[in-house]
């Protein structure tokens, strides 16, 4: 122990402060602030990539593209990306829950990508930029690499040696007020789900609420978001539904100005709660 402990007071000493400059993930900066700022609590990333060359009709020119055209080239430095927490989506996980693995696996099947895998391909970097999935599930952010193609849906955000950070424009919010409730039978429903209605399961408890009018005043405010505990607070003329793009589990419980409310699975396997008219504070806790 006292050898450990003297070999790294030498290393504190002489070289540990070699290292001045800034690590590559602090150096990254927008607008003259640190990228990871422009990130927000509820912001849902996912990492992507392009194609494989391989099999490619012409496999020289993807190669050239992919590594030669871009403007960084071949030779760009891609280390260090990868340890900036605030741009990982997810980690390598023992097990995923049969619901999210089934809606995740509907909507592959439905958009013809193979769903051999499809939950471990998720976690290294698939050519899926374009997905109804990641629209319905708040996935406002795609982090590749390398260039992405061209599409409406992208727009490009932040770019540097190391990534290329592209805004889903499609992206539904991470949480809202629904402008009405519609039922479904499968995930498969959801597929051409309209943004701002709440699907809920058929044969769940029936819910309904009046058709949102223009003269409905509403308003709807994060207040806190942390692990297991989560507040909003909301004011509406009217009977409202508050959906929050956050994983459904039996052990969620809910409140509203302290009265315990049911929580509703929602859009196939999100949360969603009843809210009755006028001020109130919504409060969700594992």
């Amino acid at each position: 122990l006292a050898f450990l402990f003297v070999n790294n007071l030498l290393l504190s000493w002489a070289v540990y402060p070699l290292a001045k400059q800034p690590f590559v993930w602090d150096k990254m900066q927008l607008k003259g602030k640190p990228a990871a700022d422009i990130f927000g609590p509820t912001d849902r990333l996912v990492r992507v990539g392009t194609p494989r060359c391989l099999g490619d009709n012409d496999y020289f020119g993807c190669i050239r593209r992919k590594f030669f055209d871009a403007e960084y080239g071949a030779r760009r430095y891609i280390f260090g990306h990868r340890l900036k927490q605030a741009l990982d989506f997810g980690k390598v996980r023992n097990f995923t829950p049969l619901p999210t693995s089934d809606f995740i696996t509907s909507f592959m099947v439905l958009e013809k990508i193979n769903t051999l895998g499809i939950l471990r391909t998720l976690q290294i970097e698939p050519p899926i930029i374009n997905s109804r999935m990641y629209d319905l599930a708040a996935v406002n952010y795609l982090l590749s690499r390398n260039p992405l193609p061209k599409g409406e849906h992208l727009e490009l955000a932040y770019e540097n040696k190391q990534l290329y950070l592209y805004r889903n424009k499609r992206a539904w919010p991470y949480y809202y007020l629904a402008d009405r409730i519609e039922t479904i039978e499968a995930y498969k429903d959801l597929y051409n789900a309209e943004r701002g209605t709440a699907y809920l399961w058929e044969n769940d408890e029936k819910i309904s609420i009046s058709s949102q009018s223009m003269g409905n005043k509403r308003s709807l405010k994060l207040v806190k978001f942390e692990y297991g505990d989560v507040e909003f607070r909301y004011s509406s003329d009217e009977q409202g539904f508050l959906v929050m793009a956050d994983s459904w589990h039996p052990n969620w419980r809910a409140s509203v100005n302290g009265q315990d409310t049911p929580i509703i699975k929602t859009n196939g396997v999100f949360k969603g709660v009843l809210l009755p008219p006028g001020n109130g504070v919504v409060h969700f806790f594992f």
